[in-house]
């Protein structure tokens, strides 16, 4: 049985990045996250996970939703890497909605999501 513990599907060295999203993939990460038990570090900077099929952004957030969710849930993720997915001021926020019960996260990085100086306040709550 595979327990895999990493997973990297963005890059951080990389303008261009080779894997190239939608909202559907953060959707169906944010779900799967919710009952995986083994991975530690998940990679998605610069993936898109902010944006719907046609490029517009995601204004229902449902990506951000996902992942909330699964940061109430999971319980051995200890890393999470969003950067550069155009997550907005919103997004940013439902995501750390998510750290309320969580105990594990160690490291979550949500720059480069043009949001406003709002997160900062949601962050230091």
């Amino acid at each position: 049985q595979l327990r895999l513990q990493t997973l990297e599907l963005g890059a951080d060295d990389k303008p261009l990045h080779g894997n190239r999203f939608n909202n559907k993939v953060g959707i169906a990460l944010g779900e799967q996250l919710c009952y995986n038990s083994s991975l530690t570090s998940l990679g998605l900077n610069g993936t898109g996970v902010g944006r719907c099929e046609d490029g517009s952004l995601d204004s229902k957030q449902e990506a951000s939703a996902s992942l909330r969710k699964a940061l109430c849930l999971n319980s051995t993720l200890q890393k999470l890497s969003l950067s550069d997915n155009c997550l907005g001021t919103e997004g940013c926020v439902l995501v750390l909605q998510g750290l309320g019960d969580n105990e594990t996260l160690q490291e979550l990085d949500l720059s480069h999501n043009k949001a406003g100086a709002e997160l900062g306040v949601v962050a230091g709550q």
